[in-house]
């Protein structure tokens, strides 16, 4: 599927294609719905109860994931449903404005991707800098562990605050009430899921870490904390509409949250969906898809969910357990609600240090400390930097802020690198065949002075160029070769009237080798005529030949000679 195609022709095939799918292919998406909802079921719920909400919530978006995303959606491959990445914001909107406004941002969410996929702005989020990303990705692991502290230690009765440095302060004042069945319960479920992975990968390893671990705890009696103690029992029916009031003064206050998620939302879906590509050989519609996780995320609100995006590890997990088509995520989705609605009261007797053991492991792959290593090793201090502040922020402040922080930190830093402009003297190498070569020492020459500018003239580099040239001027003529200037700006621009202004009274200024760009830029500004077509040349001999004639030096120059075509 071409990703240039537009939506209304990508949906009018899609709908041409109903009927169409083979009894093979539907029990091989059949085989791998069941397969990857049993992964789903703890993740769903985990992830809602690490956010501060009820389990349930995670299943109720999950199911709404998994029926939307996979109609709408425009990949055939892209599970959808409640990822890692949202229980840091999660956390915070429902701390600060509670669940109902949580229901309200996850909606506005949804909107914007659809408003971005219909405008096909979704490319934008693939600029985003790495460095970002992990220090994003591993700060949220840093909140999830500190969100299940309280489960993996056994405690009650925990105050929670809002910034991370607080919840770790009350959890250490606790530490003395530590009831240790509950880490037992959350270390032989982790070290089930990491065996499980290693020598049976293809197995759901959360599910079977936690029925090790609940059985374990019954069969030894542990008075751990289950959901139905905490939570009450999932309830076993299908969940209601419910439309959360909204009023156009919540907008200023929740527009930084929903613009948060459906970054996230869209950065997770467009990833996962170039994965899943890879995987196949295939092409996804990306707008398409991000329709389709937005419609996702609205209706998952609608229902009382959480926020939804594509998901990698279980889509991978999808396409190695044969799906084909995107029945794959629709049956997924149908076999959570089955599983809601016949099997709620076994759910309901899960430890919460069971799910806090499978988040350890979820937590511990977003970490990714190689990947922090090696950047800070080996990718400069820049990169660092980026990582190292947007880790720090997405912990202790709020993510919100961390991701415009760390790009508008990224962004800067890139334009210190690309505004490195190179101002320096352009002598002429005879032994090279008339050639014009940079040079520390200017030529002694009363008449001439050629620069050579290497590098873009754009805002972030303006000043340089006009510091280097005031500092260096002593003749009549100054010539200022852009061969190495591929691009120019308005800034530019006006640094090159500012230059031709500055030294108008005393010194005659020309330009030559003016590049495609550049040239047409300056023909179309008030500049040429400023200049004047005189002054401004192609090669730098003719630049040369006028500077000796504009001062009748054409036969007195020792080093700067007149040439006659």
């Amino acid at each position: 599927m071409s990703k240039s195609q537009g939506i209304v022709q990508f949906y009018h095939e899609r709908i041409r294609s109903i009927g169409k799918y083979s009894l093979s292919s539907l029990q091989a998406d059949l085989l791998s719905g069941v397969i990857v909802a049993l992964v789903a079921l703890p993740l769903a719920m985990s992830f809602s109860i690490s956010a501060g909400l009820d389990p349930q919530l995670g299943l109720y978006a999950a199911i709404a994931a998994g029926l939307i995303a996979g109609i709408v959606g425009g990949s055939n491959f892209t599970i959808a449903g409640p990822a890692g990445a949202f229980i840091a914001i999660l956390f915070s909107v429902v701390l600060k404005f509670g669940y109902e406004k949580m229901l309200v941002t996850t909606i506005m969410a949804g909107v914007i991707m659809i408003i971005v996929a219909i405008f096909r702005l979704g490319s934008l989020v693939r600029y985003i800098p790495y460095p970002v990303i992990v220090g994003f990705t591993s700060g949220i692991a840093v909140v999830i562990l500190s969100t299940q502290l309280t489960s993996i230690f056994g405690l009650s009765d925990i105050e929670k605050h809002e910034y991370f440095h607080q919840n770790i302060m009350e959890v250490a004042s606790h530490l003395g009430s530590t009831y240790w069945p509950a880490v037992m319960v959350t270390v032989i479920t982790a070290v089930a899921m990491v065996a499980m992975q290693r020598w049976k990968p293809k197995l759901p390893a959360a599910l079977i870490g936690i029925v090790a671990a609940t059985i374990i705890a019954i069969v030894f009696q542990f008075q751990v904390s289950t959901i139905e103690s905490v939570y009450g029992v999932i309830s076993a029916t299908l969940p209601a509409v419910h439309v959360p009031q909204f009023y156009f003064s919540m907008v200023p206050e929740l527009i930084g949250p929903a613009l948060a998620i459906a970054g996230l939302a869209m950065v997770e879906t467009l990833l996962t969906s170039v994965v899943a590509d890879g995987m196949t050989k295939t092409k996804h519609h990306s707008n398409a898809q991000l329709v389709g996780v937005g419609m996702a995320n609205v209706g998952s609100a609608l229902v009382g969910g959480i926020p939804v995006s594509g998901v990698i590890a279980r889509t991978g997990l999808n396409i190695r357990a044969g799906g084909k088509t995107r029945m794959a995520n629709i049956f997924h989705g149908l076999i959570l609600l089955a599983i809601m609605l016949l099997f709620a009261p076994l759910v309901s007797k899960i430890p919460l240090a069971a799910l806090a053991g499978v988040l350890l492991i979820v937590a511990g792959r977003m970490l990714e400390p190689r990947q922090i290593i090696d950047m800070i090793r080996f990718g400069g201090k820049s990169d660092a930097g980026v990582l190292l502040v947007t880790l720090l922020l997405t912990v202790f402040l709020d993510l919100t802020i961390s991701i415009p922080i760390g790009l508008v930190l990224a962004a800067l830093l890139f334009l210190r690198d690309v505004s490195k402009l190179e101002v320096s003297h352009a002598i002429l190498d005879r032994d090279k065949g008339e050639v014009f070569v940079p040079s520390v020492k200017p030529v002694d020459c009363p008449h001439i002075s050629v620069f050579n500018i290497d590098g873009p003239l754009f805002f972030g580099a303006v000043h340089s160029a006009i510091d280097a040239l005031d500092r260096e001027m002593h003749t009549q003529g100054i010539i200022l070769r852009l061969h190495d200037t591929s691009l120019i700006d308005v800034t530019g621009i006006n640094a090159l009237r500012s230059i031709l202004h500055i030294h108008k009274p005393q010194r005659s200024v020309y330009l030559c080798g003016l590049q495609p760009q550049v040239k047409d830029a300056i023909n179309k500004s008030s500049l040429l005529k400023e200049f004047g077509e005189n002054r401004i040349f192609d090669r730098t001999k003719d630049a040369i030949n006028q500077a000796l004639k504009d001062q009748d030096a054409t036969k007195s120059c020792e080093y700067y000679e007149y040439r006659e075509e």
